[in-house]
């Protein structure tokens, strides 16, 4: 049974929703997808079904539905309540300690370096401020805390809380609204690196249409892609995205498919070629016939890469989470020893003891050794899909600042995915300025993707293009147009000795193929 899970942001949220579920009576196994926020779980239903998996979700503090149902129209609470509740707690905590300040005089540092809050005596206006940061900022945190520690497995959101806590009991308001805001901000960030992460994979997903145009003899209807069966003759018309992985029966066009195979310039398709979904169609119509099924795509496997990235996790990540698990409740050992250690073999006062106990708690929260890594991870596949640049997961991102060569296929050369002229040799004594200005004229009409390139160049030398009459693309080959009253024309090697002898320029063309 598959779940979307709100509030499934992290490894940590995973590992407290296992420990809730996994040993329940039905339950065989659970497992997560923690950037689309699944959860999946084994489990015999009859025993254990979804309203008592939701159940035990909701008293975690999160909320689980099943993944093939509608996804919940967001409210501005979903959408913003983080937000609010930091800001609050941030406002809250300087409100209060501006008001601290004007009431006790003083300055931020001392209020918040002094002890003994309560003894010196506090504002009842300043409590309530400190009193609602610390509560905001908090208010996420807490259900996960005290589910920690009912089932006896203290995390990170019940250290952060049993510090608070302790600040309270020893009147450290001050400090108690810091650490809680703090906390609330790190956890307002984690959360908006994982809505990046699932924005970006549903960017993916967005790019191919949701219909495609289905032909059925000499009429076409609109069809849902997950609906479009293998084999099926679909329709792409001129400016449309490829809706399904196929091959070409009929016309030709110009593809852009850089999203997929990274090609700098639109690629020729034409009768037997292979196009694929979320691919972009020039300016000629295109028959397909579709060979895989939508969610068999190219772009819909390499989105499930994407998707599955965290599976493969650095080994600081590893690390990281290891840390984590056996060191909070080390750290609550710890301070329990502390704090009643010396008064029970040395006699110590109990008082100053459990403030030192306390001391411990606060200092040794490392949420933001706990939250970089992961956040860091995701942020970075994220940022690497956006420029398409698919890296399979965090073990194999690590590794890249391990490299010390590279070795690349075919020419071994880097391009920034934009043509650009290089060299222009005119013949039969022509003069540069003169080509220019006649393939200026030409290429201002041309769709063709180098046409942009010989455009930029004609302008960075000031050139204006001469006057033409009866311009034509040829499709496949480049264009011709009258000038001046005489035909030229534009286009690939095919083109060209087409239209006329090139056994005089053929050294140099092969000269100029072979030049870096």
């Amino acid at each position: 049974m598959d779940f979307r899970v709100e509030g499934l942001d992290c490894n940590e949220e995973a590992t407290l929703l296992r420990d809730a579920l996994g040993d329940r009576d039905g339950v065989h196994g659970v497992s997560f997808h923690v950037v689309d926020a699944r959860m999946t779980v084994d489990a015999d239903t009859d025993v254990f079904g979804p309203e008592r998996i939701a159940e035990a979700v909701s008293r975690l503090g999160m909320r689980a539905e099943p993944w093939d149902a509608a996804p919940r129209a967001e409210s501005w609470w979903d959408a913003h309540g983080r937000h609010a509740l930091v800001a609050t707690s941030g406002l809250a905590l300087v409100g209060g300690l501006v008001l601290h300040i004007a009431v006790a005089g003083g300055s931020v540092l001392e209020t918040l370096l002094a002890h003994a809050h309560g003894a010196h005596g506090i504002d009842s206006s300043v409590l309530l401020l400190l009193l609602v940061g610390i509560v905001a900022g908090l208010f996420h945190a807490t259900p996960k805390a005290v589910a920690s520690l009912v089932r006896l497995r203290p995390d990170m959101n019940a250290l952060v809380l049993v510090s608070v806590v302790g600040a309270l009991f020893l009147s450290e308001w001050a400090e108690a609204a810091v650490l809680a805001f703090l906390y609330g901000l790190s956890g307002l960030l984690e959360n908006w690196s994982a809505r990046r992460a699932r924005n970006a994979i549903g960017s993916l997903l967005r790019i191919t249409p949701a219909t495609a145009a289905v032909v059925h003899g000499d009429h076409e209807h609109r069809t849902p892609v997950d609906r479009v069966a293998v084999g099926a003759h679909v329709r792409v018309r001129p400016g449309e995205r490829v809706p399904c992985d196929g091959v070409v029966t009929d016309g030709s066009s110009y593809v852009d498919q850089a999203l997929v195979t990274g090609e700098s310039i639109p690629a020729w398709k034409t009768a037997g070629d292979e196009v694929f979904a979320g691919t972009v169609n020039g300016h000629g119509v295109l028959e397909l016939r579709t060979t895989r099924t939508a969610s068999d795509t190219m772009l819909a496997r390499i989105t499930r890469m994407v998707g599955e990235s965290h599976h493969h996790r650095a080994p600081t990540e590893r690390f990281i989470d290891q840390f984590a698990r056996y060191y909070t409740p080390l750290m609550f050992a710890v301070a329990f020893a502390v704090g009643a250690a010396p008064p029970l073999l040395l006699g110590g006062d109990w008082q100053h003891w459990f403030y030192q106990a306390m001391l411990i708690l606060l200092i040794s929260c490392p949420c933001g050794l706990v939250i970089s890594t992961p956040v860091t991870i995701a942020a970075a596949i994220t940022s690497a899909t956006r420029h398409g640049v698919l890296i399979k997961g965090g073990s194999h991102l690590e590794e890249l600042g391990r490299l010390r060569a590279v070795a690349f296929d075919k020419t071994g050369i880097i391009t920034r995915g934009e043509p650009d002229v290089r060299e222009l040799r005119p013949a039969n004594g022509r003069s540069e300025d003169e080509v220019l200005s006649r393939l200026l004229a030409i290429e201002l009409r041309s769709e063709h993707p180098l046409s942009r390139a010989i455009i930029r160049h004609a302008r960075k030398r000031g050139v204006e293009p001469a006057e033409l009459t009866d311009f034509a693309a040829v499709e496949g080959r480049g264009a011709e147009a009258v000038i001046d009253g005489k035909r030229f024309w534009v286009g690939s090697t095919r083109f060209a000795r087409e239209q006329t002898a090139l056994e005089s320029f053929e050294p140099e063309l092969a000269q100029m193929q072979r030049a870096d």
